[in-house]
């Protein structure tokens, strides 16, 4: 796949009517559902009222692992169905809910848009994890959580904002004493490590202590204290701006395994260490495990100074969620 383009990919070449209808029965056929049911606006089972985690459930990304794999021709049967809107926007999370708010907004009230979404629930990855128990309506984030961002918002977020009735100001931004009286622990399984222990005082024991007590063979309980205490730049030889260049062009586990001489068999400790948005140590670019301060491997290097700002930050308990319903 290192050779795909947008031109082999055909992006330089204009989309037919009937194309992109036939593009769009591709998430309606993935999903179970017919095109003027998943439309149905004012329908007794709109809006999508699904409960429990909902996620990349099955019928939603067989066609997209097709195309990916190959084995997707393209040619899917399609009627016309005669209907005609002012804007088709592809995906209903809450870029494309925000696009059809701004499309009124500065056409009129009048127009007429058609959302798709090869889920059965708008949001995209802004998604709510509701279920009952007990009596008792349990509701909390199954996507993003935050409303956040690098830097205080941009004059039209919070426009947006205040147009779906946000006042961001009369928000607990979030709770801060939930667990309160609790430390931090690791918890090694024994797919994965000697045995299933969990070891108390992660980030607070002196690691070589902290590593002492975890269940690792010789070597590994070895080389972990040596990444965790060594100061040691990786990266010599080169500048700072070259370093953060050479960080972001490589995974984290590439530079813990070529930059820092892991051993394959260290790993394990790192896949459950979510240093920034959770993501995988192979998928984590080596460059943002830096900047989280918490991942090990950068402490002797002299890497370009970072701009820091405090952004505004709150969720409801259901995260996102309810900008998407509000929109």
């Amino acid at each position: 796949m290192s050779d795909w383009s947008d031109r082999t990919l055909g992006m330089n070449r204009p989309i037919a009517r009937r194309d992109f209808i036939s593009g769009v029965a591709v998430g309606v056929a993935a999903s179970g559902l017919s095109l003027p049911a998943w439309a149905a606006e004012g329908s007794a089972d709109y809006p999508p009222l699904k409960t429990g985690l909902r996620g990349q459930y099955p019928g939603s990304f067989e066609t997209a692992h097709m195309a990916r794999d190959g084995s997707f021709g393209g040619a899917i049967a399609a009627d016309d169905s005669g209907e005609h809107y002012d804007l088709v926007i592809v995906g209903g999370g809450i870029s494309g809910l925000s696009a059809a708010h701004f499309y009124r907004q500065a056409l009129g009230d009048d127009r007429k848009i058609l959302i798709l979404d090869n889920h059965d629930d708008f949001g995209g990855h802004a998604k709510r994890n509701e279920f009952r128990h007990e009596g008792r309506t349990i509701l909390a984030y199954g996507g993003t959580m935050s409303i956040e961002s690098p830097f205080p918002y941009s004059f039209t977020s919070k426009k947006l904002l205040a147009d779906l009735g946000v006042d961001l100001a009369s928000y607990e931004r979030f709770e801060t004493k939930a667990y309160a009286g609790l430390g931090n622990a690791t918890f090694f399984d024994r797919q994965h490590f000697l045995s299933d222990r969990l070891v108390t005082g992660t980030g607070k024991k002196p690691w070589p202590q902290f590593f002492a007590e975890a269940p690792l063979s010789p070597a590994v309980r070895a080389d972990l204290t040596r990444l965790h205490t060594e100061v040691k730049d990786y990266l010599p030889g080169l500048d700072p701006d070259a370093k953060a260049a050479a960080l972001k062009a490589m995974s984290y586990q590439d530079f813990l395994l070529k930059h820092a001489g892991m051993l394959p068999e260290s790993l394990p400790f790192f896949t459950g260490q979510g240093y920034r948005n959770n993501k995988r140590v192979d998928t984590l670019p080596a460059w943002e495990a830096a900047l989280s301060k918490r991942a090990p491997g950068f402490a002797g290097m002299t890497l370009p100074g970072q701009i820091h700002a405090e952004a505004q930050h709150f969720h409801w308990p259901d995260g996102n969620a309810s900008v998407a319903r509000l929109l």
